[in-house]
């Protein structure tokens, strides 16, 4: 059997933790090479001592955790745990589940997964190395101090991926991808996406001077704020939020979609300007 052969245990089934580490056990002894955990009706990083104390060689990690139910600094800290107990086997695998269970059931805060997983792996690695982040979405103001050093100053996070974005985003920022619900075909186009993505040298501590469009794709990453729609801030032609006080058509002309994206909250909550007429905006 292929050393690079991993399995995914069911947590779904009512097994106990004690279970579950006899069946990572048994899955070590028969050749596996990674043993992973999902996140079900169970918190998927307490099920993970379990099977590390059962296991000895393969590595251990979860396929996935919900970044939303735990706010980066806590998975990171448990993550290093976690990567401390098993002798440098553990690895942080991501998602964002599905709108049905984070918005619908659980009631929890719309957030853009793209802008979220970002900068959700800024901070956990920021505070692996003992920096400071500062993200449109999460920040990490200070260095938090760890009660010992993490076993390896960069725990691997995987991401999970089901659309060619989020499959980029991974091969730009983490250092694996979990594919799941697709076929072999899809699979391969996802590795391609994953393998051709830049890789920049990763930066915890991040600045706010980045361009952007001023659409779905660029709005996420303006603090508190939606995709643009009146009564609600847009971009100016000088680079400056104002609100969305035009009509539809003159919103999408080319000298209001250039904007700074990420914007400080002062800044957001400036007092409201009067939007250029359509034919100064056209010029």
């Amino acid at each position: 059997m292929s050393d690079l052969l991993g399995i995914s245990l069911p947590t779904r089934t009512g097994l106990s933790a004690r279970e579950l580490g006899s069946l990572a056990r048994r899955a070590e002894q028969a050749g596996y090479a990674a043993v992973f955990l999902a996140e079900g009706g169970s918190d998927v990083l307490a099920l993970c001592p379990a099977v590390i104390e059962a296991t000895e060689r393969v590595v251990v990690g979860t396929a996935i955790a919900n970044a939303h139910l735990r706010p980066p600094a806590l998975a990171a800290m448990t993550a290093a745990t976690l990567d401390e107990q098993s002798g440098g086997r553990f690895v942080l695998g991501l998602g964002v589940a599905t709108p049905a269970l984070n918005h619908h059931q659980l009631g929890l805060p719309r957030v853009p997964p793209l802008a979220m997983l970002r900068d959700y792996v800024g901070v956990v690695r920021a505070v692996h190395r003992g920096e400071t982040y500062d993200g449109p979405v999460y920040r990490l103001a200070a260095p938090l101090p760890l009660d010992r050093p993490p076993a390896r100053p960069r725990v691997p996070v995987y991401l999970a991926a089901l659309r060619p974005r989020m499959a980029a985003l991974a091969g730009e920022i983490a250092d694996g991808v979990v594919l799941n619900l697709m076929s072999p075909q899809q699979a391969a186009a996802a590795v391609r996406t994953v393998r051709s993505a830049p890789r920049p040298t990763p930066v915890a501590t991040r600045t706010r001077s980045r361009s952007a469009a001023c659409s779905s794709a660029a709005w996420p990453r303006i603090r508190g704020a939606r995709r643009p729609r009146p009564g609600r801030w847009c971009c100016g032609s000088s680079g400056t939020p104002r609100r969305c006080c035009c009509s539809p058509s003159t919103r999408r002309s080319p000298s209001w979609r250039r904007c700074s994206g990420d914007w400080p909250r002062e800044t957001l909550r400036a007092p409201p300007r009067r939007c250029p007429s359509p034919s100064s905006t056209r010029s």
